[in-house]
């Protein structure tokens, strides 16, 4: 893992790739590195929960974890650690809202509010389009639909259509009946 960190000009490694190490690998962090590690998961969070960058700068001063510059640098390093989520895929951002939707719908019956519960489970399902049909990808309906038939007991029509190679031909054996005046 040591030779895919980001390396500065210097040869050295960035000043997050020890978080990066702690993340993927396990690697032990000090105190004040845990603690760090902590700010930038708390900005991620808010940043997934559709919070503004500037949105994310205030809660941090309001919590009281950092200053106005310290916040910056926590959001900006939050992003370089674990992505921009304003950049993330629409499947990302589906599954976001999703969960935002599903913890408003648990809060709201929580307050026993039912209608902005059941509004956000039905915002939560259209999200993942629980209500559109599936493509199942083979129609049966259609594949049952029979076409024109056409039928004829008379030898040289059957003989007309094996000439002109007419498309969806069968050829099928067939059994002269006898006229009604015949027998």
């Amino acid at each position: 893992m040591d030779n895919q960190l980001q390396k500065k000009a210097t040869g050295k490694p960035d000043r997050l790739d020890k978080y990066r190490l702690h993340i993927l690998e396990g690697r032990g962090l000090s105190r004040q590195q845990h603690l760090m590690l902590t700010r930038y998961t708390r900005a991620n969070t808010l940043l997934c929960n559709v919070f503004t960058r500037q949105q994310v700068v205030r809660k941090l001063q309001t919590e009281g974890t950092c200053n106005t510059t310290q916040a910056y640098q926590v959001v900006a390093d939050a992003i370089q650690l674990f992505g921009d989520v304003a950049e993330a895929s629409k499947k990302g951002m589906q599954h976001i809202f999703y969960e935002i939707f599903m913890k408003t719908a648990v809060k709201a019956r929580m307050k026993e509010d039912f209608q902005a519960s059941n509004r956000a489970l039905e915002n939560a399902a259209k999200i993942i389009k629980l209500y559109e049909k599936e493509d199942k990808g083979f129609d049966l309906a259609a594949f049952m639909k029979i076409g024109n038939i056409e039928f004829s007991t008379d030898p040289e029509v059957l003989k007309l259509q094996q000439e002109n190679e007419q498309e969806n031909f069968e050829d099928t054996d067939f059994e002269e009946i006898p006229d009604v005046d015949e027998i």
